[in-house]
């Protein structure tokens, strides 16, 4: 629910893409997002980048200024173009290829600046805006979180890429200490608020090179 919170600031990425690995958890965001009163759309069939640009282009192209924001009853602000799909929908060059992909990193971080653009501003400089990336959780192979990072290297549009995971996640269940969270709970950090954490992204990519021993040995 929380990750809802980190939508980027329509105004500065008048597209977010929220991708989640397991259909599961594709199913609870639709709940997510209704309860959170933020409109969006599933999008169906294979997603490639040139399909995100095109997307991107439309929306900017669409309105000469932006549509009026919504907010939901928090007044949080939401984008007016979402869309959710799996994964599983990206489209990629084959890995060998993917060197010709742009070096540029995906940036990670809090929502973009808050600013607005003049409403009388007709025309839209595409270099001014991103594209939001939103991964609902991390996969247990890294691959496949590499995978995503890929596509966004592969937009035209420049990309705020965020993965969020849960510590109780099957992923870090069992390897976060528990006097740690204890520490957190007693300064006051809420079972919903965002951390990051260099530390706990180790513990993630540990965890993932563990399950790819475990996958290869069991083959």
């Amino acid at each position: 629910q929380r990750m809802i919170r980190w939508l980027p600031d329509p105004s500065r990425s008048p597209l977010t893409l929220i991708l989640a690995h397991d259909p599961k958890t594709f199913e609870q965001l639709q709940t997510v997002l209704e309860q959170a009163d933020v409109k969006y759309q599933i999008h169906l069939g294979a997603m490639s980048p040139a399909v995100v640009n095109q997307m991107f282009d439309l929306q900017l192209s669409s309105q000469a200024a932006f549509p009026q924001i919504a907010a939901n009853q928090n007044n949080d602000i939401v984008p007016a173009r979402v869309y959710l799909a799996l994964t599983q929908q990206l489209s990629l060059p084959p890995r060998e290829d993917s060197r010709s992909l742009p070096r540029r990193p995906a940036n990670s971080g809090p929502r973009l600046p808050a600013d607005r653009l003049p409403a009388d501003r007709l025309s839209v400089n595409p270099a001014d805006f991103t594209i939001g990336v939103l991964v609902a959780e991390r996969h247990s192979l890294r691959t496949q979180d590499d995978q995503v990072r890929d596509f966004c290297r592969a937009l035209q549009p420049r990309c705020q890429l965020g993965f969020f995971v849960a510590l109780d996640d099957s992923l870090l269940a069992g390897k976060v200490d528990p006097a740690m969270q204890q520490l957190l709970e007693h300064y006051g950090m809420k079972a919903d608020e965002p951390l990051q954490s260099f530390l706990l992204e180790r513990l993630v990519r540990r965890s993932q090179r563990n399950a790819l021993r475990l996958l290869e040995n069991a083959e």
